[in-house]
Parts: C-alpha cells; structure tokens; sequence
C-alpha cells in the first residue's frame, strides 16, 4: 500500500485530529507535488515532522478552532522548518488557515513563520486566512512581510491574498501601505533588482482605513489587481 501512495502527486487529508504528541514513521512522496491538510495542531506538527516532499510546489494547511488549553503550542512552526530542510523543496503557492492566531489556536509563532517564508525563496502565491474574531498580530506579519533588500523574502512573491487580518493594535491596518509600497510599481517605472512586482493583492474582511483604500485604488488604477 505504501509503494502505492509513493506514486501521488496530489494528496488532501482533512479532518486529522489528535491532541497528544504521536511519534510517526517516517515516509517519502517522492512525486507529491500538492498537499492539502487540515487537522488538530498536534496533528499537522506530527505529520510534517515526519514525511519528505523533495517536489512539493503547493502546501495549504488549516487548523480547527480549539478550545484554550486543549492545544500542546505553536509546534507547526518547527516542523514546517524541519520539512523544508529536509525536502529542500521548490514550493510555490502556500496557504495557512486559522495558524498565525496570537492565543488558544495559535500553531506558528510569527518568528517561525517568517524564518520558514525567508528560507524558501520560490513562493510566488501566499494565502492567509485569519479567524475572523481571533487576534492576529497583523502589523508585525505584514512588516515582515515587507521587502528589504538587505534582508530579502519572498522576491518572486505575485499573488498575496490576506482574510480577515485585523489587529486592534492598529485598527485601520495601515500597515498594508508599507507592504504594497515594498513590492508594487507601476510598469512605467523601473524594476528593482532581484524583486519581482507583485500582481494581484486581494486584502478581504480587514477594516481597511480610508488611507489604505486610497491607496489601493491608487495602485489599480495604474495597473495592479486589486
């Protein structure tokens, strides 16, 4: 059976649930080129923890909404780490759903999430879908997210599409701006070197305010997909 699913290239497990640490084998897909997850925080830590995805171009993960204290702690983080050092694989679009929550359903510090996005230069879609009444640190994702050419990530990131990342440190989301002005210009301007210009930005349920939506027409008008 195992010989079997070593030949998948496209695999989606859904409803992975378990709330205790478990100690899987380890498993190669030398062929998965897309892989979909959604479970328990233990149990999507415990599976990246222990397969191989040498091709993998697509990863989308998403948790469940848990109750407080029923998780063991952001232990996704690490082992997305470990994943993508073992594998070294050339990923392309990725997705987190429910993950980057600042409380009980928290499954990625921020500071994994960005060391794991700065160690795969390859991503050119990165999804986010926050819980729409959870607590996102949405200023300091979305300022790492920025581009800084003496600490590059993301160069060849095209599409970013963000859910509901509110945050009441900052409850305009102004920070928008400054990630749209790191990696958008128009075409009439020159390119900045080793940046690809973002294309299409779909910020969606964020209280953007009247400043980020001023610029956002802004940037369509001249030619960005907003």
């Amino acid at each position: 059976m195992l010989d079997k699913l070593r030949h998948l290239t496209c695999l989606q497990l859904t409803r992975i649930g378990w709330f205790e640490p478990c100690a899987l084998p380890s498993v190669s897909f030398p062929r998965l080129v897309d892989f979909s997850l959604k479970g328990s925080i233990n149990a999507i830590g415990d599976l990246l923890g222990s397969i191989h995805l040498p091709l993998l171009q697509k990863l989308s993960l998403g948790t469940f909404v848990v109750k407080e204290n029923s998780e063991q702690g952001a232990k996704v983080g690490p082992a997305l780490l470990e994943l993508q050092k073992k594998s070294r694989f050339p990923l392309v679009s990725f997705s987190l759903t429910w993950m980057l929550e600042e409380h009980h359903n928290k499954a990625i510090r921020l500071d994994d999430f960005v060391q794991f996005l700065s160690s795969v230069i390859t991503i050119e879609e990165l999804y986010i879908h926050a819980l729409p009444e959870g607590d996102t640190n949405t200023a300091g994702l979305m300022k790492s997210l920025c581009y800084d050419g003496h600490l590059p990530i993301l160069p060849h990131l095209k599409v970013f599409v963000g859910t509901s990342l509110r945050d009441s440190r900052d409850a305009g989301c102004s920070h928008f701006v400054d990630f749209i002005q790191s990696r958008w210009w128009p075409t009439s301007q020159s390119q900045s070197s080793g940046l690809d210009n973002l294309e299409c930005l779909d910020i969606q349920d964020c209280n953007l305010n009247g400043t980020t939506k001023r610029e956002l027409e802004k940037c369509h008008s001249q030619g960005l997909c907003c």
